[in-house]
């Protein structure tokens, strides 16, 4: 069954087309196969429209089935879209901290190569009296 709005979903009407197709590879009595054809169809759409109308009446918001498939879409992608800036933020951090740990070691080693040795030179302060 294919169900279609005239012009979108909030204005009043639809087209439908109910396409039935079977094999079952079993004799169905022809009169079973009648009936089913002439009122157990018709009793179907029947049941359909009630259900529409209630629900028309009813004031519920419903949504379609491939608007609610769209909606989920969305939020997963959204969620996966968070999921993957939360990684880059975990690696730009990491990173972040080795280039930290990098420059840290180089500025003690830079340090430990200018640091005064003790030996003869000293400062004017460190002299005994």
């Amino acid at each position: 069954m294919s169900i279609r709005a005239h012009e979108d979903w909030e204005t009043h009407g639809v087209d439908y087309i109910l396409t039935y197709s079977d094999n079952p590879e079993a004799n169905i009595p022809r009169y079973i196969y009648n009936w089913m054809v002439n009122k157990g169809g018709p009793y179907f759409l029947r049941q359909v429209h009630k259900a529409a109308r209630e629900i028309e009446e009813s004031g519920k918001v419903v949504r379609s089935a491939t608007g609610k498939a769209k909606h989920q879409k969305e939020t997963r992608k959204l969620a996966e879209k968070q999921r993957m800036d939360a990684e880059k933020a975990e690696k730009e951090a990491a990173e972040i901290e080795k280039e930290k740990e990098k420059l840290k070691k180089s500025t003690e080693k830079t340090a430990k190569r200018f640091t005064p040795a003790a030996g003869p030179f000293q400062f004017q302060s460190e002299k005994s009296v």
